[in-house]
């Protein structure tokens, strides 16, 4: 269950996550109750407005059936700062399928295009739920309306980071709590998420240690545990987001007091 990379193309999108081809759920026996709209109707619209299909996978359960589509797309013009490489706003459109509900969430995050895996978070804001069963066309308009301003209202927030300093024991309390997300215990030492592995990360500021601790935390070969082992990086799409939703908060609560 690995991120594929789609491009900005709804065909080769659709190709590989076909849950979003009704037919296909029909064929799977996969049900959802009668909609007017689908997923593709949200993407397409949300491409009219500047965003672009980054990537999708699917998520099943217990029996390895398909229970979920999760659509990633950025917008470059909704930026941080000046630059589009400081970071871009991204979204993930979360379906559950089931046949009792319809319903898309949207979490917004950020993308910051130096960085090996690009992703800096997964805001746990939740932006309102799209009911395909029971929203419009002027509905799903003024959805998708507070969705970009919420992603230039979190682009802000991520900004004001950079403005907040940390102090040593402050940067080692942050790093200790960010390794309690990864469950690995007293065998690797927190002090590991605060190398810096570029020039831009280099700095006390919240955003600069917020983004080295992401990194180390998340990527492979990273961590060594008291073995001299290497660790393997938080790979699982939907781990990935728990584990930067929880870091955001973090980085948010140190840097403007707000979770």
């Amino acid at each position: 269950m690995n991120l594929v990379k789609t491009g900005n193309n709804i065909d080769k999108l659709i190709a590989f996550t076909p849950s979003l081809d009704p037919s296909w759920r029909q064929g799977q026996r996969i049900f959802t109750p009668k909609a007017d709209l689908e997923v593709v109707d949200v993407i397409e619209t949300m491409q009219k407005d500047g965003w672009e299909i980054d990537g999708s996978y699917q998520s099943v359960d217990h029996m390895n059936r398909v229970n979920g589509s999760h659509i990633r797309l950025q917008n470059p013009g909704i930026i941080m700062g000046s630059n589009m490489t400081e970071g871009l706003a991204t979204t993930t459109l979360s379906t559950a399928l089931n046949n009792t509900s319809y319903e898309t969430d949207t979490l917004l995050g950020a993308l910051r295009l130096i960085c090996t895996n690009g992703l800096v978070s997964m805001n746990n804001e939740r932006m309102g739920s799209i009911d395909y069963t029971n929203t419009s066309e002027a509905q799903l308009k003024s959805i998708l309306d507070n969705l970009n301003i919420g992603s230039q209202d979190l682009m802000s927030d991520y900004d004001k980071l950079k403005f907040v300093e940390m102090g040593m024991q402050q940067q080692l309390e942050f790093a200790k709590q960010a390794l309690k997300l990864r469950g690995i215990g007293s065998s690797v030492d927190s002090i590991q998420l605060l190398n810096q592995i570029r020039e831009e990360d280099n700095g006390n500021d919240v955003w600069r240690v917020f983004n080295r601790v992401q990194e180390n935390l998340t990527q492979d070969n990273r961590l060594m545990d008291d073995r001299g082992r290497m660790l393997p990086g938080v790979n699982n799409p939907m781990d990935n987001s728990r584990v930067n939703t929880a870091l955001s908060a973090m980085a948010f609560k140190a840097g403007i007091g707000v979770a």
